[in-house]
């Protein structure tokens, strides 16, 4: 399996959040959240689909589960998904226009999002 692209982003459709890794999801992202639907998609920076995982650990605090984000496919085929996500979220967040936005590629729409989004 090919290595993730950073950043990892999760979205639910009230917020996109940017991560640095797939590791630095899974410890933020809480498992009760995944396991009940509020994350609806997760992409790397290439539009590759990834799937948020649960797997049982040894801290009761945690609820006894964490969280594991990896690849769904192989090859990135969710580019114009990705795309349309970003776009939303830039056009809301940073108030950029549609027009301005039809110009940029998505390495471009990559960086902006990152940068709008929480760091995480």
């Amino acid at each position: 399996m090919k290595p993730l692209e950073p950043p990892i982003f999760i979205w639910d459709p009230n917020d996109l959040s940017a991560f640095e890794s797939a590791e630095a999801a899974g410890k933020y992202l809480e498992a009760v959240d995944v396991e009940t639907g509020v994350y609806k998609a997760a992409y790397d920076a290439q539009g590759r689909l990834l799937k948020l995982l649960t797997v049982k650990n040894d801290r009761p605090l945690m609820g006894g589960k964490v969280v594991r984000v990896e690849a769904a496919e192989e090859e990135p085929t969710h580019g114009a998904d990705l795309d349309e996500i970003l776009r939303k979220f830039i056009t809301v967040v940073g108030g950029y226009s549609e027009e301005w936005l039809s110009t940029r590629t998505r390495t471009q729409l990559v960086e902006t999002a990152a940068a709008l989004a929480k760091p995480k």
